[in-house]
């Protein structure tokens, strides 16, 4: 995709990514309240939760500030006023102010710095995917891996089920 891509280009990516996530998520939840004691299965999903809410409270400003870096930097300036960018009245206004030509140098260093965001962050999605695959025990294992509750030592719980 680019600057002058349409809308629809969009749609598609965007539905298949909403797709992915709203079916890993809740298995990662899952996932993590089977891997520790039944005692302590809220406190996962409570800690399974704050993580995901820290994260996008802490990846959304950095990536932002890492877009107008590249943005300065592709642009060859400060930018002005980058959020007018976004609509056509928006640009209109630039081009009056600015002229065309400043306004196609800024639509260009705008769609290079989002590219670039793309690419930076492709990367640790594609390590987090392949850890996910690779390294996060599958049900099986989990039931060999499950944890004590928190501050009872092993020999004091009760079993759930016979061992067969």
């Amino acid at each position: 995709m680019h600057f002058g891509s349409e809308q629809a280009a969009l749609v598609l990516p965007m539905i298949l990514l909403g797709i992915g996530a709203g079916l890993v998520n809740p298995n990662m939840m899952v996932l993590a309240q089977h891997s520790v004691s039944d005692c302590d299965q809220g406190l996962a999903g409570g800690l399974g939760n704050f993580g995901l809410n820290l994260g996008a409270a802490l990846i959304a400003p950095i990536l932002i500030s890492m877009e107008l870096n590249r943005l300065t930097a592709h642009f060859g300036a400060t930018p002005p006023d980058e959020s007018a960018m976004l609509t056509a009245a928006g640009r209109h206004g630039l081009a009056l102010r600015l002229g065309d030509a400043t306004v196609v140098r800024l639509q260009d260093a705008l769609d290079s710095a989002l590219h670039d965001i793309f690419i930076l962050a492709l990367v640790p999605a594609a390590v987090l995917i392949l850890w996910l695959l690779f390294v996060v025990p599958g049900n099986v294992q989990l039931a060999r891996l499950r944890m004590e509750p928190l501050g009872v030592p092993r020999s004091a719980m009760i079993p759930l089920s016979s061992p067969t």
